[in-house]
């Protein structure tokens, strides 16, 4: 219950702490109340050990959470901020808060999601490979959007293992659709 969500905050206090200074140096590039809404989320996104929901995020960080679920979907859904802007920005913040001995090599690390998706008004829905479904034999194509997060891998300070904090994602279109729609193609590979 609400006691075990306390201690989990407790016990990541150390490594919230250390990650304070990535998180301060985008105060500028919010207002106050969405500021508020990225501090709870992000701390949430680290407590959280299930799927990386905004309910789960905001569950995740317990008391930190002083608002309503719509509150911080409407950060997402509804804010002016575009995260493309800050992703060199938060890179170097990050390099810049871990010292080299704790990253002697940067390690970009890419990774693609599938997120299955139907209905005509789905912004970037395309046919793609469903690499869960599909195997060396057989394919499988589900239409969804397909995004890539580019992560940076770094040894966060009372951790274990390494943590991949992503600085940058984009969803990727396929070719067909790119010409549908009179957009630059960008392959992924």
């Amino acid at each position: 219950g609400k006691t075990h969500s306390t201690r989990r905050v407790m016990k990541h206090t150390k490594l919230i702490t250390a990650l304070q200074g990535v998180v301060l140096s985008f105060k500028l590039c919010f207002t106050q109340p969405s500021f508020e809404s990225f501090q709870t989320l992000l701390a949430g996104a680290l407590l959280n050990r299930g799927r990386q929901t905004v309910a789960n995020m905001v569950r995740s960080a317990g008391p930190m959470a002083g608002k309503n679920y719509a509150s911080y979907s409407r950060f997402f859904n509804d804010s002016v901020w575009k995260e493309r802007t800050y992703s060199f920005q938060l890179l170097e913040t990050i390099l810049r808060t871990f010292p080299c001995n704790s990253h002697p090599k940067i390690r970009i690390v890419v990774d693609e999601n599938l997120l299955r998706r139907k209905g005509k008004n789905v912004y970037g829905k395309c046919l793609h490979r469903d690499a869960v479904r599909s195997s060396q034999k057989h394919l499988v194509t589900t239409y969804g959007q397909k995004w890539v997060v580019f992560t940076v891998l770094v040894a966060l300070p009372g951790t274990r293992r390494s943590w991949a904090l992503p600085i940058e994602l984009d969803i990727y279109q396929t070719k067909r659709y790119c010409q549908q729609h009179n957009l630059d193609y960008l392959s992924s590979t």
